[in-house]
């Protein structure tokens, strides 16, 4: 099963409950076509670019469902039967996945603290250090 979005433009004209209902009967076709519904969310009102069958606004709706490829043509099929679907586009797209965070607690840091409390060296101390190498390489 792939996920799929669809995307539609419906008539303006409809109620709210009018256009509830013309949701759902779109989300039970999905579902009688074998989809998972994952989401459904109403955009309400858009004002559309170019007029699209005389019309120059439209309800925007989007439905997020998962289904077999197969059955992408018939559901494609059902979509341009309906009367109040000005336009529609069917996307597919794969879901991004939640970034995990790994945390790894390792003896380094606790080593990495004790040498820097070891580094702490006198400015004398340095300049025995550099007479030494020196006097070596002479």
């Amino acid at each position: 099963m792939r996920n799929y979005e669809l995307t539609l433009l419906l008539k303006v004209d409809l109620t709210e409950g009018e256009l509830q209902g013309h949701l759902g009967e779109i989300a039970s076709m999905l579902q009688d076509e074998g989809a998972l519904i994952i989401s459904q969310d109403s955009k309400g009102k858009r004002a559309l670019l170019a007029p699209v069958n005389k019309h120059s606004e439209a309800q925007l709706a989007v439905i997020k469902f998962s289904a077999d490829p197969q059955k992408i043509e018939s559901i494609d099929k059902n979509l341009k039967e309906k009367e109040s679907v000005l336009r529609f586009t069917l996307l597919s797209y794969t879901p991004q996945k939640a970034k995990q965070r790994i945390i790894v607690k390792t003896p380094a840091a606790s080593v990495a603290k004790e040498a820097t409390e070891e580094e702490k060296v006198e400015i004398g101390d340095i300049d025995k250090k550099l007479e030494e190498i020196f006097k070596d390489e002479i």
